[in-house]
């Protein structure tokens, strides 16, 4: 999901865990996709594929234990970064409670701070 919307003009893209975060990421003016659902691991090929596009993976899931075990999966299959959020349980619940422009700047000032 979010596949056909990336434009490889950025160095970071983030795997989420559903559309609707997709299309939030999107609206902070960030490049994003997501699989079927948390468990499923997107195939190794297509990370490597990413991983030509992009300088930076990260995985952003929902911070509760399936979201989190999800992420860890990611960085044990891929060796790929994840960010738990600070603030609500998904970026759209994060959206809701405290303001686009908050949590654009929480979640810049996370993906700045891991190293490429």
């Amino acid at each position: 999901q979010g596949l056909e919307q990336l434009q490889y003009k950025q160095d970071t893209l983030i795997i989420t865990k559903a559309l609707k975060d997709v299309i939030c990421f999107h609206v902070m003016g960030m490049e994003a996709i997501a699989p079927d659902s948390e468990n499923t691991i997107l195939q190794q090929d297509f990370i490597d594929e990413m991983k030509q596009r992009y300088s930076k993976i990260i995985v952003i899931m929902d911070n509760d234990e399936p979201g989190i075990n999800a992420m860890k999966k990611y960085n044990e299959l891929y060796g790929l970064d994840y960010i738990i959020s600070p603030l609500e349980k998904d970026p759209s619940d994060s959206i809701k409670v405290h303001g686009i422009e908050l949590v654009k700047g929480v979640f810049e000032n996370l993906i700045k701070n891991i190293s490429k």
